[in-house]
């Protein structure tokens, strides 16, 4: 049996085929799924072709198609309830050297779309395109993720790359050098890697192998994200820039969403410039360059008790239950940084608490996935009072953080804590041979220098 079928009329001819309007009304179907009409008028197709028709596909059911076209091929959506709708209609007009799309419109199941679009100067296409989603739950038509497995490619396992994730093959980008671009789409509400954006607007500009993205927005998580970026393809690979300014984003479900992970809480803001060089993940981290400044408030990092191992080298570092809870919790969490071919840095990262200011400088080898930070803590008031009212008590160790993304060490700067030990002892004893009173003064400042010689003498390096 034939798999299509098509009826209906063109015309009339006319004493003249090639000139004068005919009338276009044809219905095609296929596989006995999908109908479609075709109505409208065609002018002068000999001389000087013109068009104006309406394009109807009535509703039918995708998976039921695919199914007929592909019959080995299973398609297994998270949701069997999907793609069982789907139809489109659109008017179309045009003539040799453009045609337009207008009043477009699709549903697929319970998403709706409107579209409209223009192409003209077909050897150098000049393309404008319009498009609206209402709404769509993208993860509904994705397969299901087994528990326990990765869904991810293996590196180097994907078709055209190497075994560091390098592609083996160049992409060709000059038809993009040719094209002219002005396009914008717009979601009210998406779903997608289990996440949940709203007022999604997207519009690009370009022509001649540069494009501008000004700008993707959406809200998202209490906040809101803006992305401004460049985007050059007249050399042979892309160079990129990006500006991101996000606000006010929760930043604990977007975790459970995304990763199902819940290791920092608090609300999130940022500010971000980069640049790049590369289309694919290894060369792009070579190459990146830029500055930002993350803020978090009111928040935790959760599985690191750093109040713990700051205080109690032994509880912290040995192995020991700590006494406190596993978390670090903040006020305000702030952290500027440079990037420099792949490799972030940062010297000014500060977190403070109600008990606790600490600092943090060091660098994250973006290439390498390694890290190298240290951690400094000081006592926000002279009484170390927690929020339980009770002193906190013992001498804060700074903190050496190493190791890899997947797997970072921590470990106590014990000659620094020994340092501080020592001078604090001194400091004590000084100022007990003095007699320094309650309001830190001495009743013997004269004596201090004797004071401190002595104590040297005392020690055997001062022998």
């Amino acid at each position: 049996k034939n798999p299509f079928s098509l009826t209906g009329s063109i015309g009339p001819l006319g004493a003249d085929p090639g000139k004068g309007t005919m009338n276009v009304d044809l219905k095609a179907g296929a596989f006995d799924v999908v109908e479609m009409h075709l109505t409208g008028q065609i002018t002068n197709p000999a001389s000087a072709l013109a068009y104006k028709l309406n394009l109807r596909i009535n509703p039918f059911s995708p998976k039921r198609l695919i199914s007929k076209i592909a019959p080995d091929r299973a398609i297994f959506p998270s949701d069997t309830s999907v793609l069982e709708k789907a139809s489109i209609q659109a008017n179309v007009s045009g003539d040799t050297r453009q045609v337009a799309v207008s009043d477009g419109k699709l549903v697929l199941d319970d998403t709706t779309s409107t579209f409209q679009a223009k192409v003209k100067d077909f050897s150098k296409p000049d393309i404008f395109w319009k498009v609206h989603v209402d709404r769509i739950d993208l993860d509904r038509y994705l397969p299901k993720t087994e528990a326990g497995k990765d869904d991810k490619t293996p590196e180097g396992a994907a078709s055209g790359e190497g075994a560091g994730g390098e592609k083996t093959g160049k992409t060709d980008y000059a038809p993009l050098r040719s094209m002219v671009v002005d396009g914008s789409v717009g979601i009210d509400e998406l779903k997608a890697g289990g996440g949940s954006f709203q007022n999604i607007v997207m519009i690009i500009s370009g022509a001649h192998g540069k494009f501008r993205i000004d700008p993707v927005s959406m809200k998202l998580y209490q906040g809101s994200l803006v992305v401004k970026g460049d985007v050059d393809v007249t050399g042979s690979v892309p160079r990129t820039t990006l500006d991101l300014n996000a606000n006010g984003i929760a930043f604990e479900p977007l975790l459970k969403d995304f990763v199902h992970k819940d290791f920092v809480s608090g609300t999130a803001m940022a500010q971000i410039s980069l640049s790049m060089t590369g289309d694919e993940p290894a060369q792009i981290k070579k190459t990146l360059d830029g500055k930002g400044d993350i803020l978090f408030k009111d928040g935790a990092v959760r599985g690191m008790n750093l109040l713990g191992m700051i205080q109690n080298l032994q509880a912290a570092f040995s192995g020991e239950s700590p006494t406190n809870t596993q978390e670090t919790r903040f006020s305000e969490f702030q952290s500027p940084f440079t990037i420099t071919r792949g490799v972030l840095e940062t010297s000014l990262t500060k977190m403070t608490s109600p008990v606790l200011n600490i600092t943090a400088s060091g660098k994250a080898d973006l290439v390498n996935e390694t890290l190298d930070f240290r951690v400094d803590p000081t006592y926000v008031n002279p009484l170390n009072k927690g929020s339980n009212g009770k002193n906190i008590t013992g001498t804060l160790v700074p903190v050496l953080i190493s190791g890899t993304f997947s797997a970072p060490k921590f470990r106590p700067d014990v000659e620094k804590a020994a340092k501080q030990a020592v001078k604090k002892a001194l400091t004590d004893i000084i100022d007990s041979k003095l007699g320094k009173t309650k309001d830190g003064t001495s009743g013997n400042p004269a004596g201090k220098e004797d004071v401190v010689k002595d104590l040297l003498k005392k020690l055997p390096f001062g022998r």
